[in-house]
């Protein structure tokens, strides 16, 4: 089997959606053993392997639990802040809890409501996802990955140019790499840490 038929059966419809009566702990086990099996490989051919938090699993918790429990220097998340706010999640926790986990960042924003509903996405710095604080975490847990802007016009039309945003998402995130790095409270450990481990979900 080629690696792009194994990478389709690995495909986000599978894997980061719940099946109706499964259970979520369930559905991050059969994740794990798939990305085991893509983790040596991945390694054997200097590729790292990006799990962004999406669908049913935006959270930090569950993103900690994949990473570890694949154990892989291969395997590692692609952090997208603005999927984590919108279960009102703040950088506050996940880059803690996540730390060198974090492979990849996603650079998105967006707009939320006084009640905390989403109201669309919004260009980097404009909306109200807490990105400058996310960068002084990147930045005080020592990040040396890379920050991409995620713009997803194509499934939006109604949003503006890629051309028209880079520039200002460039500047909002020059500004911020050129800060002095506060100083960041001590990190006491995980007080979420997830409650189950992958052995005993898997017999």
């Amino acid at each position: 089997m080629s690696v792009r038929s194994r990478i389709r059966l690995l495909s986000f419809r599978d894997w980061f959606w719940l099946l109706v009566g499964e259970r979520r702990e369930t559905v991050l086990a059969r994740i794990a053993a798939s990305l085991r099996e893509l983790a040596d490989y991945a390694a054997a051919n200097r590729v790292t392997i990006l799990i962004e938090n999406s669908g049913d699993f935006t959270d930090s918790n569950a993103m900690w639990y994949l990473v570890d429990a694949v154990n892989s220097p291969a395997v590692k998340c692609l952090w997208n802040p603005l999927s984590a706010a919108l279960r009102r999640e703040r950088p506050t926790t996940s880059i803690p809890r996540l730390g060198a986990k974090v492979g990849m960042i996603h650079i998105s924003d967006g707009k939320f409501g006084a009640d905390g509903s989403f109201e669309g996405y919004a260009v980097p710095g404009q909306g109200n996802v807490e990105l400058p604080r996310m960068i002084q975490l990147l930045k005080g847990i020592g990040y040396r990955g890379y920050l991409c802007l995620d713009w997803p016009k194509l499934w939006n039309p109604a949003l503006a140019e890629a051309d028209k945003v880079f520039p200002a998402a460039a500047q909002f995130l020059q500004k911020h790499f050129d800060e002095k790095p506060v100083t960041l409270s001590a990190y006491k450990g995980d007080k979420y840490a997830p409650k189950f481990d992958l052995e005993s979900v898997e017999q």
